[in-house]
């Protein structure tokens, strides 16, 4: 379960990586807060630029490329560990 898991974050990686314009967009619009109509909460809403982009980065770096990297290594581990109960390394 969690190699097919794993295989699904790469998938999305890999997805990311190729549709940056798409992905930047939709993080945009959610720190920006496009389709919220309530002005009470409009000042929680990120404008910078700057700040937008590295909000993205951060999610691709850590949500995106770490977790994949890690699930991986934790199945595989897995398969080791049950191949070796099992007498088959």
């Amino acid at each position: 379960m969690v190699a097919v898991i794993a295989t699904f974050f790469s998938l999305l990686v890999f997805n990311n990586i190729g549709d940056y314009e798409t992905n930047h967009w939709c993080v945009q619009s959610v720190l920006r807060m496009d389709n919220v109509n309530s002005l009470n909460v409009m000042w929680r809403a990120i404008q910078t630029p700057w700040l937008i982009t590295s909000a993205y980065l951060f999610i691709r770096a850590v949500g995106q490329n770490i977790s994949p990297s890690v699930m991986n290594t934790g199945s595989i581990m897995g398969i080791a560990r049950h191949y070796q109960n099992e007498g088959l390394l």
